[in-house]
């Protein structure tokens, strides 16, 4: 195998060429890095609120307060999704909190926070906690 080093622009690459002439693409793989790595920084990811055409869900539990008159205020809310459970523990303001986000018509969601431990039980505890209606969309 012979291996050559080849100056691209600003980039200097190592290339290994097997006798069959086929080359690593490195510098592709560099380049899909760096996109990645920009797009996933952009303000559309990190601040999400900030733009007017982005619909939000928001993540709360039982630790926050929820202003739900101020919440209606923005029409951008459109979904809540909940930390309902949390390892064998039960979320105190999770029943409270969906019955007022679908009178309010959001979109309802929750999820199970897996501590260490039995995750079947864990798994059987978050659904006897939530009992989810056909509607509403579960993550474990």
């Amino acid at each position: 195998m012979e291996h050559g080093r080849r100056k691209i622009g600003f980039l200097s690459a190592t290339i290994s060429t097997t006798k069959m002439g086929r080359k690593l693409p490195i510098l592709g793989l560099v380049f899909l890095c760096s996109a990645l790595t920009s797009s996933a920084q952009s303000p559309e990811f990190n601040e999400p609120w900030k733009n007017p055409n982005i619909a939000l869900a928001i993540d709360p539990y039982e630790r926050n307060e929820i202003d739900w008159e101020k919440l209606a205020t923005d029409k951008r809310v459109v979904a809540i999704i909940h930390r309902a459970t949390i390892g064998d523990r039960a979320d105190r303001k999770y029943g409270e909190r969906r019955d007022e986000a679908k009178k309010r018509g959001y979109k309802w969601g929750a999820y199970h926070f897996g501590k260490p431990g039995d995750p079947i039980k864990q798994a059987d505890f978050f659904l006897d906690t939530v009992k989810p209606a056909a509607d509403d969309l579960i993550a474990l």
